[in-house]
């Protein structure tokens, strides 16, 4: 389920920062809303306080993108002693 929704909120990122308008669009079509009781607002709540919806930031040399994904568990860098990299790719891509 994680790993479901990390592919899917890594494929509309961009490297750029998202409107508000632009991310409740993509979050509606990826199919999200309603999965394990999450509404359209609890994402877009977790993605603003996390980001901004700003998909180039990095708060830590360990997190990558809008969702702030760490590379200890989800992406590789490079950098992160014995990653994870449950989605098998590269945190630049996240």
């Amino acid at each position: 389920m994680k790993i479901f929704i990390i592919l899917i909120l890594s494929a509309f990122a961009s490297g750029i920062r998202l409107d508000k308008c632009t991310v409740m669009q993509k979050i509606r079509a990826s199919g999200l809303v309603g999965m394990k009781g999450y509404r359209l607002g609890d994402y877009m709540c977790v993605f603003y306080y996390t980001s901004y919806y700003d998909t180039r930031l990095n708060n830590s040399p360990t997190e990558y993108g809008m969702c702030q994904i760490a590379s200890k568990w989800w992406c590789d860098n490079g950098r992160t002693p014995s990653p994870r990299n449950l989605c098998g790719k590269k945190c630049s891509g996240m």
